[in-house]
């Protein structure tokens, strides 16, 4: 009997080809059990060769054109089991066990609605890795910005359903700040990177 998963991803993608196999890769190799679901828009790239590539792996997978990103994720989303959600966009990769140390911190916090972590960003044409700007979290920072970075985020299920996903109408920043906002009275105290 295969072992439930324990983390849903939705993987939002459209002509991203280039970049998709290093994404699925990355979150194949994490250590624990995954649900994956592509969601390509359509793209007239080499992104669904590649997402054949990893069909037998795939939870599912679907394309053709759709409502955007957001509709995209909230799709993938709904269509997984797991107790815990999060999303990666197809040029995104994720660092070796950073699901499994997001899991571990909501874990030890069950009150805690997500958990999100450090996160890099790879500067292609230098080939450096930057730090992304997060801070813990504060209500009174977030009222100023957005002190969470999405690659490096996880939500509780139960939550995510509660808050409605993202709100397809904002542009990408403001979604996850949306979320995070609406996570807010799910908040428990205590909670860190």
């Amino acid at each position: 009997m295969a072992t439930p998963p324990i983390v849903t991803i939705a993987v939002p993608s459209y002509n991203q080809g280039r970049f998709l196999q290093d994404a699925l890769t990355s979150i194949f190799d994490q250590d624990l059990p995954v649900e994956v679901f592509v969601a390509d828009a359509g793209s007239t790239d080499c992104s669904v060769d590649v997402i054949k590539t990893f069909e037998s792996r795939l939870a599912g997978w679907r394309s053709h054109p759709d409502r955007g990103q957001a509709a995209a994720i909230n799709e993938g989303i709904a269509d997984g089991t797991a107790p815990y959600v999060g999303w990666l966009n197809s040029d995104d990769t994720l660092l070796g066990g950073g699901l499994k140390r997001l899991v571990d911190a909501l874990e030890r916090q069950p009150g805690a609605p997500a958990a999100y972590g450090k996160v890099w960003n790879y500067v292609e044409a230098t080939e450096a890795k930057q730090p992304v700007w997060v801070e813990p979290f504060s209500e009174r920072r977030l009222a100023l910005r957005c002190i969470v970075s999405q690659p490096g985020t996880l939500v509780r299920r139960s939550a995510w359903e509660a808050v409605g996903g993202l709100d397809d109408s904002l542009r990408n920043g403001d979604r996850l700040r949306s979320v995070v906002a609406a996570l807010q009275e799910f908040w428990a105290a205590g909670v860190r990177r």
